[in-house]
């Protein structure tokens, strides 16, 4: 394979990839979007939380709430269970109890 057919071997490569948490993306309209969804330690005063954070839009408003959580996996779940729980409520179902934080 000749130096032409390798650059057009890899001319599409690298092009086509999902922005990162936080990053910004195109819609079919051109318009940005920002996409927040993330689970972590907040560091206060150089010390680490000893509990996780959820941060999501929903609806173009931005949450951001203690989960109560101190596993990673337990605080994604509750960031889970929490958007489900809006959606229901944006839906016009009933829904159970807020989502209780550290608990499955």
């Amino acid at each position: 394979m000749g130096e032409a057919g390798v650059r057009q071997a890899h001319a599409g490569m690298g092009q086509a990839r999902r922005p990162a948490e936080g990053q910004y993306e195109k819609n079919e309209r051109n318009e940005e979007r920002r996409q927040v969804m993330a689970v972590y330690k907040p560091k206060r005063k150089g010390d680490a939380s000893k509990f996780y954070v959820c941060e999501f839009v929903y609806q173009g408003k931005r949450f951001q709430e203690s989960t109560g959580a101190t596993s990673k996996t337990m605080a994604r779940e509750y960031e889970k269970r929490r958007k489900a729980e809006m959606e229901r409520a944006a839906a016009g179902l009933p829904t159970q109890q807020k989502a209780a934080r550290g608990s499955l």
